[in-house]
């Protein structure tokens, strides 16, 4: 009864389509009438069997389980599978679980969940084509006939199909049948593209796919691909020069003319929600609403903001800790707030857009708010010997002088301005490092360290607050790096919970100075001038207890603003309790020292220690002491609320023992001059300040722009790669730039998303990349239907409703220019519609089953070709595709400026606006520039994702495409599929590699040992190695390549082709007549049951999906097989 059902579906459905035939004969007649039926049996299965929502279609060689894989397992095969549906996350809260990755390889009994293959889409009842570990032979044999073979593809190609026939019989005689299927969507189509005519169009290519590169098909014009109604056709836009090259038409695994897709949820059913709508009506819309799908027909539904949040979590993470002032995950108004940052763009048409900084000044608002300003990139605190002059008696007493040096940065891709706010304070507590000192007066030793010295002076307090003026000038340019020092001459016992005023540069002389205090704990008498004065050695004291925190490294709580009024900002710290002397060891060596006699320190102070808490660089730079090094920066967001380790949370043992899981590092360097490695740059009064590979201008970056703030709408989902969903999360890793990317921490196991405790007790922590794609990737897209925008402007152009209009119409194609209207319509209609449309409290629910995707790519592809092509990217005109860079980043510069910067190869910008890429000397700045990938690099990495794809595929959800696998197998626990592909070509010395010149600069890997020369261990040791220089914007990362192609992705196929035979026969079984057809099927938003197509279909409601039409007949010659 079904199979009837379906066929009289398929015959509705190719009654649209009008057929006739020239044939004469009865035989010929009845051939075409088989070959119909096949067709209309072809497309009952395929209905059945792939029409709903939760089905996965993948190539056969794409299946990963190693003991199911044959040499049958070809990709002109195509299988059908069910989706996790519930299977990788708790169905309650939606926490992400490893699923069982090997049951892709199992068949479904009967909908058990036992296994998640359905079948192979092919005719043949003479094999099992329910078996995964078994899948029909293709081969040509006496049996069989061609469905696609010499007529389509090259010659001698061993993906040809042939299918043994069923043999039919009614009254008018005997007959066969036969069908292959394949689907679209693996296969590249490409676009009519132009090439840019301004900065905005440029960009908008490197954020939205201008379409794929048609050079592999001999395809290099594809302003006439559209025009293409079947796959033959593509050969009348072969290069006219290309004459000896294949015909496009040859590529039939590869390319396609047809390929449309729908926004459904892969993972469990229903459509995917809009941010766009979503963030532009959210004011509008009702608590609480659905923001996760937990199986078919289930949802999750959550509160906007977490102050005051209803009852569900409105944390993007429903699994979070809601009671927590840090929770794991902001909220959803936070990201709104974030997709929604271009409205307080304040210049107009310069593309280094500018705005006002913003925080709020309760800790609980950081959930619900979007914070950007300057950043702490390093704090110095360099301990100098010196001498006080006692004029009336021509002596000195010893002292010391502690000089601390900042340096600030924005990070973002956006310029500060500062205007509103003079000051920045840090608030620094127990300034002064436990580190005792062996100092030398004359023949006198006295042992003291720093923190009893300071206390002593200033009435048991060591705190320590600095007034930094950040708005002179008060424009922060993109990247910018500033530092500062006191201002003046030393202080002298100044009581240092008093403002201390800074100002640009580094002035040696400037800080506080503290007299010497002796082995009785009283000031050192003053000398004559010509005694000699030194230092020893240093040692580490681990029990050291300031008046505020325990442990070594800085304290501080940073404010905008001054006084009670400020806005508190970040509370950070970097605190290691009993393991000081283990991480950094008990003896700090220092530089041997000529003595100095009182008189000349009086005037030129001589260094002797330099304590930095600084960010992670991308290399070594201490002499004196290895760096605990580990894989780069990605698991290090400087711009996260909350950084705590030591006795501040007594649960987090794995990471408050160590250095290497925070953002800022400690260091300790023993000098001798100003100009010694570890001290700050330079001694000057200029503003610019240097970070990311180094201290100084000779191996520092004076520009770094590392994050994203939106200056104008989101096109794509990818880029909310620059969202922080982590901004509160006071426990790490501390991830970076967490949507799209994929490698994980050393300190979470490979099969877990959480840290878990060494010793057992609460988890904490998250990977924030697997988390974070899990909750996005399947239920949520960006339609770009928002309001139209003046080029670098807050000022509108269109209304939203003009721009969803002028879609539905086909006048202008949204900025995402691959969603195209499911149903067009004229001018006048179009304005109506989409003003009722939008009108509506949940049109961000429904809008996906309003649009099509055309050329959507179903990431199960095993096509090298085709991901190459999508991969490259057709950039027209130029001497290559231009990035966007900044100019003279001198800091404060109210004239820079941005321009394109054209160059050969295909470039992964990760942000809109690239550093300055004269920012650092020598080979330095290459920590900052998109890398451009060659075309040879560009077919190694596609033919690496392939590879990942046959190791973990299919992938059941879009989400498991994205993500690493959670299993104990190291290779695919580190990273997801594209992630892996560039580590792999990252292990490369051939020119296939695209970092060779990183990794010539940076050629320290990973530490495996302290600098004491204790082992580190890591509960995941493979994720601690790699080159310091990975996730600086010069490494390109898998967020980066996906980005522009993030809105077309899916892994399923909703376009299929299909062959058909049919034959007539005589009594005997003698072939009389033949004939073959092709048609192309798309599957539409109406369910076949006629219901809601809007509704969320659960796993037994319209249990045939949605609707397949026909969209393309043929009827091909035997040549043309």
């Amino acid at each position: 009864m079904v199979l009837l059902v379906m066929i009289s579906l398929a015959m509705l459905s190719l009654s649209t389509i009008q057929l006739r035939s020239s044939e004469a004969g009865r035989d010929a007649e009845e051939a075409k009438t088989n070959a119909r039926m096949a067709l209309m049996m072809a497309i009952a299965e395929l209905q059945k069997t792939t029409g709903a929502d939760t089905r996965i279609t993948a190539p056969a060689d794409a299946l990963s389980t190693s003991d199911a894989q044959t040499s049958k397992h070809v990709r002109q095969l195509t299988g059908v599978w069910r989706s996790w549906e519930g299977l990788d996350h708790d169905t309650s809260t939606g926490r992400p679980i490893a699923p069982d990755y090997d049951i892709k390889g199992a068949a479904d009994q009967s909908g058990s969940g036992n296994g998640r293959f359905l079948r192979w889409l092919i005719s043949d009842d003479t094999q099992d084509l329910y078996d995964p570990s078994n899948p029909p032979a293709l081969d040509e044999t006496s049996e069989t006939v061609p469905l696609l073979a010499a007529g389509t593809l090259p010659s001698g190609s061993d993906q040809e199909v042939h299918v043994v026939p069923t043999e039919i019989s009614n009254d008018n005689g005997r007959g066969a049948v036969a069908w292959w299927i394949q689907g679209e969507n693996t296969k590249v189509r490409l676009k009519p593209t132009t090439a840019p005519v301004s900065t905005t169009e440029a960009v908008d290519q490197m954020v939205v796919s201008p379409g794929p590169s048609g050079d592999a098909f001999s395809i290099e014009d594809s302003s006439e691909t559209d025009k293409a109604l079947t796959q033959p056709s593509l050969t009348l836009v072969k290069n006219s020069s290309s004459s000896g090259a294949a015909d496009p038409a040859e590529f039939f695994h590869d390319l396609t003319a047809h390929s449309k897709g729908l926004l459904t949820n892969n993972a469990n059913g229903g459509w995917k929600r809009d941010l766009s709508i979503f963030t532009e009506s959210f004011a509008a819309i009702s608590e609480p609403f659905p923001s996760l799908t937990l199986e078919p027909g289930e949802v999750y539904e959550a509160s906007k903001q977490h102050v005051g949040a209803g009852a569900g979590s409105a944390l993007i993470y429903p699994w979070g800790n809601q009671t927590s002032v840090y929770p794991d995950a902001v909220s959803w108004s936070a990201l709104v707030e974030y997709m929604t940052q271009y409205r307080r763009v304040q210049s107009s048409g310069n593309p280094i857009t500018k705005v006002p900084l913003y925080s709020s000044k309760t800790h609980t608002d950081w959930i619900d708010k979007v914070r950007h300003l300057p950043v702490l990139a390093r704090a110095h605190l360099v301990v100098s010997l010196t001498a006080r002059e006692d004029t009336a008696s021509s002596t000195y007493v010893p002292s010391i002088l502690i000089t601390p040096v900042i340096t600030l940065w924005n990070p973002y891709s956006i310029a500060l301005d500062t205007s509103n706010y003079n000051n920045m304070q840090f608030a620094l507590s127990d300034v002064a490092c436990p580190v005792n000192f062996q100092f030398k007066v004359g023949a006198d030793s006295v042992t003291k360290d720093l923190a009893k010295i300071v206390a002593h002076a200033t009435n048991n307090s060591s705190n320590m607050t600095c007034y930094i003026p950040i708005a002179s000038p008060n424009l922060w340019l993109p990247g910018e790096v500033r530092v500062f020092s006191p201002q003046g001459n030393a202080i002298a016992n100044k009581n240092i919970k008093s403002k201390i005023t800074f100002v640009e540069g580094y002035r040696p002389d400037s800080g506080l100075s503290y007299k010497l205090l002796n082995n009785a704990n009283r000031y050192y008498p003053a000398q004559p001038g010509t005694v000699q004065y030194s230092v020893g050695k240093a040692t580490m004291d681990a029990t050291f207890t300031g008046p505020n925190v325990k442990g070594t490294g800085l304290y501080f709580t940073q404010k905008l603003g001054t006084g009670s009024n400020a806005s508190t900002t970040n509370v950070q710290n970097m605190l290691d309790t009993d393991d000081a002397q283990r991480m950094l060891g008990e003896e700090v060596v220092l530089t041997a020292t000529s003595s100095a006699s009182l008189s000349s320190l009086a005037s030129s102070p001589q260094p002797v220690l330099s304590v930095i808490m600084g960010l992670r660089y991308g290399r070594d730079t201490n002499p004196n002491r290895d760096n605990i090094m580990v894989n780069g920066i990605h698991n290090m967001n400087p711009t996260v609320g909350f950084i705590v380790g030591g006795a501040a949370e007594a649960d987090e043992q794995d990471m408050q023992a160590r250095f290497d899981g925070f953002p800022y590092n400690i260091q300790l360097y023993a000098v001798n001059s100003y100009a010694d490695p570890g001290m700050p740059s330079g001694i000057t009064d200029d503003l610019e300040g240097y970070i990311g590979s180094g201290f100084g201008a000779s191996d520092g970056l004076a520009n770094l722009v590392l994050l994203e703030i939106p200056s104008r709408p989101l096109r794509t989902i990818g880029a909310l790669q620059h969202f922080n969903v982590n901004a509160c999360d006071d426990a790490g890793p501390y991830t970076l730039n967490a949507l799209g990317n994929s490698r994980t921490s050393p300190f979470i196991e490979s099969d877990e998303i959480r840290v878990k405790p060494v010793g057992g007790g609460a988890e904490y922590g998250h990977d924030h990349s697997y988390a974070i794609n899990h909750v996005m990737m399947d239920d949520w897209f960006v339609s770009s239907i928002t309001p139209g925008m003046n080029d670098w402007s807050a000022n509108q152009s269109r209304s939203m409703e003009d721009v969803y209009a002028d879609h539905l119409s086909g006048s202008e194609p949204l900025p995402n220019h691959y969603y195209t209207p499911a149903n067009a319509m004229g001018v006048s209609d179009a304005a109506g519609e989409a003003a009722d449309f939008l009108s509506y409290e949940d049109a961000w629910q429904k809008v996906a089953a309003e649009l099509e995707v055309t050329g959507m790519f179903n990431v199960n592809s095993t096509s090298e070709l085709a991901w190459a092509m999508l991969l490259k990217r057709n950039f027209s005109g130029g001497d290559g595709p231009g990035v966007l860079t900044l100019n003279d980043s001198t800091p404060g510069n109210a004239s820079a400026s941005a321009s394109l910067v054209e160059n050969s190869g295909t470039p992964f910008p990760r942000t809109l606006i690239s550093s300055d890429s004269s920012a650092g000397a020598g080979g330095y700045t290459e920590l900052t520039q998109p890398r451009r990938f060659t075309d040879e690099q560009i077919m190694a990495l596609a033919r690496e994702i392939v590879a990942e794809v046959k190791k973990r595929g299919p992938f059941l959800s879009l989400s498991e495409f994205y993500n690493r696998q959670l299993s104990g197998d190291s290779d695919l626990a580190q990273a997801g599929a594209v992630e892996s592909a560039l580590m792999r070509l990252a292990e490369g010395g051939s020119s296939e590699n695209p970092f060779r010149d990183l990794q010539t600069i940076f050629t320290d890997t990973a530490s495996s040992v302290t600098p004491t020369g204790s082992p580190l261990t890591y509960p995941f040791p493979a994720a601690a190695e790699g080159n310091p220089a990975y996730g600086f914007p010069g490494w390109t990362r898998q967020a980066d390549v996906l980005r522009p192609l993030s809105g077309i992705l899916t892994a399923r196929d909703d376009t299929f082709v299909i062959r058909a035979y049919g034959a007539s026969k005589d009594d005997s079984g003698k072939v009389l007549a033949e004939a073959w057809c092709e048609a192309v099927v798309q599957r539409t938003a109406e369910f076949v049951d006629g219901s809601d197509k809007y509704a969320l279909p659960s796993d037994d409601e319209q249990s045939y999906g949605r609707r397949y039409e026909v969209k393309k007949f043929r009827w091909m010659n035997p040549n043309e097989i």
